[in-house]
C-alpha cells in the first residue's frame, strides 16, 4: 500500500470507533473564574487608600458647601426677611 492508502485505512478505522467525550466544561469554568478573580498588587492598596482619602475629602467638602449655601438660603426665608424689614 502506498502512503495515501494507509492514511485512508486509518481514517476509516477511526470513523468506525466511538467518539471520545471530553469533560471540558469544568475546566473552562475554572479558567474563567481564575481570569475574573481580583489580584491584589501593591498599587491596589495605594489605590484603595487614595479612594478612602478622596471620600473623606468629599465628605468635608459637601459639609462645607452645605454650611455656606445654607446661610445664603436663609436670606430668602420669609421669616428672616420679615425680621430684617
Amino acid at each position: 500500500m502506498d502512503k495515501l492508502g494507509k492514511i485512508e485505512a486509518l481514517f476509516e478505522r477511526a470513523c468506525q470507533g466511538p467518539t471520545p467525550i471530553f469533560h471540558v466544561g469544568e475546566n473552562v469554568i475554572a479558567e474563567i473564574a481564575a481570569r475574573e478573580s481580583i489580584r491584589l498588587t501593591p498599587l491596589s492598596f495605594v489605590a484603595g487608600l487614595s479612594a478612602a482619602a478622596a471620600a473623606i475629602a468629599l465628605f468635608y467638602a459637601i459639609n462645607g458647601w452645605m454650611t455656606l449655601s445654607g446661610s445664603v438660603a436663609d436670606y430668602f426665608d420669609p421669616a428672616v426677611l420679615d425680621a430684617l424689614l
